[in-house]
């Protein structure tokens, strides 16, 4: 006999008052994780410099300079024209930055780039290698262990004096902040119903997000990066007290026989919710059919040999690849577009909001995997007509520029959130972890090479060079959005167990229908769980 979790989430309430506190304690400590991810728009920000002309010790930003061509990488002296060996940089923005504190510009000037993808290569390495261990020692482990390194990696970064350093903890930072993420994500996505989990995921990311306008507010008054990571970095500490009231995942518990763990954490669900049901390891162990057995390692050996499982893992790391790159890409680089930092933030924090709470609504009616495709096609269409202001070259049409800029904010923002949940929900519990970890490798892949296609405009010095990083997002992207026709619906199903359970996935159903197939399965099973329950102690008397 099968097990539905599903049913017996039905049973104790599926999203009440346990798992709403679950999920916004959850949600709440990824504030301070968000602090960690934007704050790369502050601290490596652009910040404007000029050479330092030798001699002149009290030189100034302001200071003309026309007298010796100053410019950013050269100036001239006795008709001569020199390379700088120092620069005085602008404070009206910033007073001090990683980028002025170890002059990362001219020659150096993809020594950013490198912080960047140092991020980025840890959340990459930590999706690969800690993210799998979810499956194995549990969500709740993982998640209190990633919190540990998010605090070190960051409260160490403002007294560090070496660049190297500062690039390893820029590495375990983003190493930290992804597991922490998508650990507690999975976690909370287990212990909901099927149609409260795209409810949840928008909380989770709608908290997240949050974290972006208190960095904003913070960065605006602390303009030197050292004050600014040493206010962003403290409260991290709190996150520490995650052991003590996270608790594990039940299905994980389940899934591994951790049977009297399980049934603990179900009735207490099942209390704190009112639910008039408790359960006992018997009542659990007959409701577990052999086939929920099936070991880690033999689970991955079908995903992989399985042609229609492949295919649609290919496809998903291809998007995961794709969303990443735009994404991040977009992110990241919001500093460029000119105009007040602090105003661009906070307005692409705001598209992204509105992405996901049209992605919210949308996807009840549309479904995850067609309004995902809609986003991606739409957001690389509109960032290859960023193509069009680099051409005529009109300041007029810097406005477009913007404009389609934030547009693929707002859907590639709604897509990231979008392919978190789908890739959930197309996962097996088994492998759930290992699954979304090998994605999220991936689309690390494609977040690492952000860094560097977001600074192409630094080697082609035009506006359609400074346009190409959008256009090769919007591309990729467009391209990511077309091959999802070959992927599965999830709305309103089922979580997969098994790699079985997994294949089936792709018959689309409506709500209703899906609400009275688990209610019918439930009472069903409730008829079966207890006769299975009865022959058992039955059998034991007799014994």
């Amino acid at each position: 006999m099968s097990v539905h979790y599903e049913d017996i989430l039905k049973r104790i309430y599926g999203f009440g008052t346990y798992q709403m506190r679950v999920m916004i304690l959850v949600s709440i400590m990824q504030i301070v994780n968000a602090f960690t991810s934007y704050i790369s728009n502050f601290i490596l920000g652009e910040h404007r410099h000029k050479c330092r002309i030798p001699g002149f010790s009290n030189q100034t930003f302001d200071d003309d300079g026309a007298t010796y061509n100053v410019t950013q990488c050269t100036y001239s002296m006795n008709s001569t024209t020199h390379s700088c060996n120092s620069w005085v940089y602008d404070q009206s923005v910033y007073t001090d930055t990683l980028i002025s504190s170890f002059n990362m510009v001219c020659d150096r000037k993809f020594y950013r780039s490198h912080l960047v993808m140092a991020h980025h290569v840890g959340a990459f390495s930590g999706m690969i290698i800690t993210t799998l261990f979810a499956d194995i020692f549990g969500r709740k482990l993982v998640f209190c262990l990633s919190n540990i390194g998010l605090f070190a990696a960051n409260i160490a970064l403002p007294w560090v004096q070496n660049y190297y350093v500062i690039m390893f903890l820029r590495y375990l930072n983003g190493l930290s902040g992804i597991v922490s993420y998508v650990s507690g994500f999975i976690l909370v996505i287990e212990m909901v119903k099927p149609s409260k989990r795209m409810i949840v995921g928008c909380a989770i990311s709608w908290i997240y997000m949050s974290g972006a306008y208190i960095l904003d507010l913070i960065a605006y008054f602390a303009r030197d990066w050292h004050d600014l990571v040493l206010y962003t970095s403290a409260p991290i500490g709190l996150n520490l007290l995650s052991w003590f009231v996270i608790p594990e995942s039940p299905r994980w518990l389940i899934v591994k026989k951790k049977l009297s763990k399980a049934v603990k954490m179900l009735n207490k669900m099942a209390d704190v919710n009112g639910a008039k049901v408790q359960y006992d390891t018997d009542s659990i162990a007959c409701i577990i059919d052999k086939k929920h057995q099936t070991s880690f390692s033999k689970s991955v050996k079908i995903l992989i040999t399985s042609k229609q499982l492949f295919i649609r893992t290919c496809i998903l790391l291809f998007n995961w690849f794709a969303v990443n790159l735009a994404y991040y890409g977009i992110t990241m680089n919001v500093g460029k577009l000119g105009g007040d930092v602090y105003v661009n933030v906070a307005i692409s924090v705001t598209v992204g909001f509105l992405g996901e709470i049209v992605c919210l609504f949308a996807s009840y009616k549309i479904g995850r995997n067609r309004l995902y495709m809609f986003y991606m096609i739409v957001g690389g269409i509109g960032c290859l007509l960023t193509l069009l202001p680099s051409l005529f070259g009109q300041k007029s049409l810097h406005f477009l520029l913007v404009a389609m800029f934030m547009l693929g904010k707002l859907t590639f923002n709604g897509a990231f959130l979008l392919l978190y949940l789908y890739t959930a929900e197309v996962a097996p519990t088994v492998t759930r972890g290992f699954f979304l970890s090998l994605c999220s490798g991936a689309g690390k892949i494609g977040s690492m090479s952000s860094s560097y296609i977001g600074d192409l405009g630094l080697l082609l010095d035009t506006k359609f060079g400074r346009a190409l990083p959008i256009i090769i997002f919007g591309a990729v992207g467009l391209t990511a959005g077309i091959l999802c026709v070959f992927l599965p619906e999830t709305k309103d199903t089922i979580l997969p167990d098994t790699v079985e359970d997994a294949a089936k996935l792709g018959r689309v159903v409506d709500n209703n229908e899906a609400e009275e197939d688990l209610e019918e399965r439930s009472r069903d099973d409730d008829n079966n769980d207890f006769k299975l329950l009865d022959k058992k102690r039955n059998d034991d008397n007799k014994m």
